[in-house]
């Protein structure tokens, strides 16, 4: 039987605010001179396959990943053609964007009532901990958690009415926390590991491979870890 709909999910290339560690959602820093390099290198390890099109979010930082990507292709660039969902837009952390990142830890330690960051991470979820973010936002501008998954789970819904049970390629550039929420929604709670639940365990230009087949989709690499 032949394979069903693969998509090729990419973490953008490092950020200026990455490289400073500084609160990142949807205030949209260019890419550092290395994380372009990273993303040609990432471009020229999968310029063989034939990706039959792009997914991006509406933030520069996912397309100019894809772009690069795509110019190391050994395929006609107009063959893969790049599309923009907003509906992939990473989460608002509202007046958190652009702050250090350990400061917008340490008031959401606060809010939550531990002792320390460490103490919080170990004892919370990400999802317990972004369904908080509007709350302890000073300003109330962060983006409510079920909000964003309603708004995640629409452009998935939108990806699988055009896609689904074709035998195409895909690449999507997204963010970390929405390529994760992503797979969590997409894949059969059996294909579901550690990492998808781990904000720490996907690195700007990691790639991530899933494939439909007959059952559902399969995971078949996560970062350096490939699965059979």
């Amino acid at each position: 039987m032949s394979k069903g709909l693969t998509i090729y999910f990419v973490r953008h290339g490092e950020t200026f605010f990455n490289k400073n560690a500084r609160t990142q959602g949807w205030c949209d820093p260019q890419l550092t001179p290395e994380g372009i390099q990273m993303v040609k290198d990432l471009g020229k390890s999968l310029s063989k396959v034939k990706f039959d099109a792009a997914i991006v979010s509406d933030l520069k930082r996912t397309r100019t990943t894809a772009e690069i990507i795509i110019e190391q292709s050994s395929y006609p660039n107009w063959m893969i053609p790049i599309k923009e969902m907003a509906d992939f837009r990473e989460i608002s952390f509202g007046s958190f964007e652009g702050m250090e990142s350990y400061k917008t830890w340490d008031i959401l330690r606060t809010y939550l009532d531990f002792d320390s960051v460490e103490d919080m991470l170990k004892n919370t979820t990400e999802k317990q901990r972004l369904m908080t973010l509007r709350y302890a936002d000073p300003l109330g501008q962060g983006e409510d958690y079920t909000v964003y998954c309603k708004r995640l789970k629409k452009g998935i819904d939108k990806l699988l009415e055009e896609l689904i049970d074709t035998e195409a390629c895909v690449l999507f550039v997204g963010h970390s926390i929405n390529i994760r929420h992503i797979l969590q929604f997409l894949l059969p709670k059996t294909e579901h590991i550690d990492e998808f639940y781990n904000m720490r365990s996907m690195s700007n230009g990691g790639v991530v491979i899933i494939q439909e087949e007959a059952d559902g989709f399969k995971l078949k690499q996560f970062m350096d870890k490939t699965f059979d």
